[in-house]
């Protein structure tokens, strides 16, 4: 039988007590991150309601090309976003999309929780996880303490925090609540080191939030799902995943903790193609062919690096990749200048090679 009404009520308050608790303490690293329109942003507006002006009465609507589609940055829903506290001196992260990305970068203000604000300058981005390191001057923030990797399990209750769009500046967080649906998400998508899953409501308003336990501690950041290219971390996957399936997904801290070092030194991390293709055999990966030329026509790494085909795959910087998927998630660690030990097996000898990644 239901239980009474006054438990059923009980119940729900000690629940709404423990996640306000979290999102009390997940907020104090929580930031809204604004980007400030560009010339040609206010020209791409202004277009754009010129097209959508009523022609008077008795004329007709001239006809003209369309307006040149918004760039990233210019829509009113995308000039404002989330962003967490990575590093108590100043480093934040959010969405690589509000910093203007692919196109020019613009000028950028960090809202802090308690009311200050600063003028941000990009330190390094990641094309891959779709994420941007900003740096501003300000000092003893507050940093989420992170959940032990070995608690980074499916089941986990999990609450996603952020900032919703068109609200005014310093406006009180959303809070959406849910589980850990999965830890190593995304693997049919792009394997790009496992990314977490959840039903928490996530979107744009809260991607490059943190994604916390009921204890306001760290599972990772939210990432972008809907994006159409598909070299990106968390992709649309020709319509697996789409943007209000009622998933949401998230950077586990255990990969952010290797990432951010690097964009603090200013570094672009992209995403790396090998240059071979590969066929799985019972004796192991094949290299079916290997592709001569990149993009920019040069040496592809695999083609630098002498392998052939008829080549066995073993293993990348000793991990072993005795599949095309388990290949295709150990390449997305790396980037775009990186190096590698390959080790690979022609005919019945072992050898070393070492790739240098160049772009796809």
């Amino acid at each position: 039988p239901p239980p009474p009404r006054r438990s059923r009520g009980h119940i729900a308050d000690m629940l709404g007590a423990v996640l306000e608790d979290a999102a009390r303490r997940g907020a104090r690293a929580l930031v809204a991150v604004r980007a400030t329109q560009l010339p040609e942003d206010a020209q791409i507006l202004a277009e754009e309601a010129k097209d959508r002006e009523e022609p008077a009465e008795g004329e007709r609507r001239p006809r003209r090309p369309p307006t040149p589609r918004r760039i990233p940055g210019a829509k009113a829903g995308w000039d404002r976003a989330s962003g967490l506290v990575v590093d108590a001196d100043g480093l934040v992260l959010c969405p690589l999309r509000v910093t203007g990305w692919p196109h020019a970068l613009r000028p950028l203000k960090v809202d802090l929780p308690d009311g200050r604000t600063f003028d941000a300058t990009v330190a390094g981005t990641d094309e891959r996880l779709r994420l941007a390191l900003l740096r501003i001057p300000a000092t003893g923030l507050d940093v989420l303490e992170r959940v032990p990797a070995e608690d980074l399990r499916a089941g986990s209750l999990a609450v996603a925090l952020g900032h919703p769009h068109g609200q005014p500046e310093n406006a009180t967080p959303q809070l959406t609540f849910g589980i850990l649906s999965r830890t190593e998400a995304l693997g049919l998508v792009h394997p790009a080191f496992r990314a977490l899953q959840t039903d928490a409501a996530v979107s744009g308003a809260n991607r490059g939030g943190p994604l916390v336990d009921i204890e306001g501690r760290l599972f990772g950041v939210l990432c972008d799902v809907h994006d159409t290219d598909p070299f990106g971390y968390a992709t649309k996957g020709h319509g697996r995943y789409v943007d209000n399936a009622g998933l949401g997904f998230a950077v586990p801290w255990t990969v952010l903790d290797r990432v951010v070092p690097r964009l603090a030194r200013g570094e672009t991390l992209k995403p790396v193609l090998m240059g071979v293709q590969t066929v799985d055999a019972p004796e192991g990966l094949v290299v079916a062919a290997v592709n001569e030329k990149n993009s920019k026509d040069e040496p592809t790494a695999a083609q630098a690096a002498g392998l052939a085909k008829g080549d066995v795959l073993l293993s990348l910087d000793g991990e072993a990749v005795r599949t095309g998927r388990e290949l295709r998630r150990v390449l997305a660690g790396y980037s775009v200048g990186d190096e590698a030990k390959l080790r690979y097996r022609r005919g019945t000898e072992e050898r070393d090679a070492t790739l240098k990644f160049t772009e796809p």
